[in-house]
């Protein structure tokens, strides 16, 4: 007996089947609405902006949930598949034969650069707020012995 069943649930990275493939290239929310998802298989469990999990994948379409960014990419034995627009807002990796697959970031390096402006302005900051208590216990000892003398 079953009491409720999500039909429309989808893996966040996952094989879409034949009928979802159609609707994932026609594109929009609608078409993820009107989708039939219940053949998705979960693949690359375990994908981040860190972690890059590498599994076998079936030929097919490989459905990545999350916004579209053509940073990403889908390194395989056979080369590195191209990101394109899956329903209308998230990604998809067309597999052409079953391989080796893993989901890899590429991050700007004008990322680090501004961590590392971040991290050099915070130091700055807490110099600012240090300096001056120490200017002023300094100046305070030379005034109290110059006040002894």
């Amino acid at each position: 007996m079953v009491i409720f069943e999500n039909t429309q649930w989808i893996p966040i990275s996952g094989i879409l089947g034949p009928a979802a493939l159609a609707s994932s290239k026609a594109g929009g929310a609608t078409a993820l609405v009107s989708a039939e998802l219940s053949d998705a298989l979960p693949a690359l469990r375990g994908t981040s902006g860190y972690r890059h999990p590498s599994e076998a994948l079936p030929a097919g379409t490989l459905h990545w949930g999350v916004p579209y960014d053509s940073r990403w990419s889908l390194q395989t034995s056979e080369g590195t598949a191209k990101v394109r627009p899956s329903f209308g807002s998230v990604m998809a990796f067309d597999i052409e034969v079953a391989t080796e697959g893993t989901l890899r970031y590429s991050t700007s390096i004008t990322r680090y650069i501004w961590v590392v402006v971040q991290g050099l302005l915070w130091l700055v900051v807490i110099v600012a707020i240090v300096q001056p208590r120490q200017r002023s216990r300094a100046a305070r000892a030379t005034s109290s012995k110059v006040a002894q003398s």
